[in-house]
């Protein structure tokens, strides 16, 4: 599976995850930030959206690309949630994620409908 529908421009969002989890690390010794608490907050949530959108587009990407299914897409996308909640800053990030896990339920209980 490589995906591919994007150019691998996707990729593009990881190095910038990367690069803002060092920002934020190094944003205390930062002497030209006059409101750090509010800065990295700010920052920790960009991260926290630019990882979730990140690993949005690369399912999108798989399935586009005729690597996954849509049920697969959102399987996927569900399991890489479930392993990235400790990556979040944010806590109540992982919340909006709950959305994508009715989408789920809403798939698996349909596939199973369809079988009978």
């Amino acid at each position: 599976m490589s995906g591919g529908h994007f150019d691998y421009r996707d990729d593009y969002l990881a190095d910038i995850v990367l690069t803002l989890e060092e920002d934020i690390r190094d944003i205390d010794k930062n002497e030209n930030v006059e409101h750090k608490d509010n800065t990295k907050k700010f920052m920790e949530l960009t991260h926290d959206v630019t990882l979730l959108s990140m690993k949005m587009l690369h399912r999108v990407d798989w399935f586009l690309s005729g690597d996954d299914g849509d049920k697969d897409m959102i399987e996927r996308f569900f399991d890489d949630m479930y392993f990235c909640r400790s990556l979040f800053f944010t806590p109540s990030l992982p919340d909006l994620t709950d959305d994508i896990g009715k989408l789920h339920d809403d798939l698996i209980q349909n596939t199973q409908k369809g079988e009978e």
